[in-house]
């Protein structure tokens, strides 16, 4: 068996979420993604656009919902 695509992405560990409305997740999952790795998972962007600089990021919209922060 050949492995024809191989995506990556790096765990950069959990942030403590103040605020949050779901208490049994009262974190974020912070993770990085190479453009190789947007290109091929189903993610639709619902508006602006994917960081295109180091130390910015996007949410999930079902994350966002959970969230009385943003």
């Amino acid at each position: 068996m050949k492995c024809r695509l191989t995506l990556f992405f790096e765990t950069f560990g959990y942030a403590k979420l103040d605020g949050g409305k779901n208490d049994n997740k009262p974190y974020l999952f912070i993770a990085g993604f190479n453009q190789n790795t947007y290109d091929h998972l189903p993610i639709t962007l619902t508006s602006g656009r994917l960081p295109k600089k180091t130390r910015k990021f996007s949410f999930p919209m079902k994350k966002e919902e959970q969230m009385d922060v943003i």
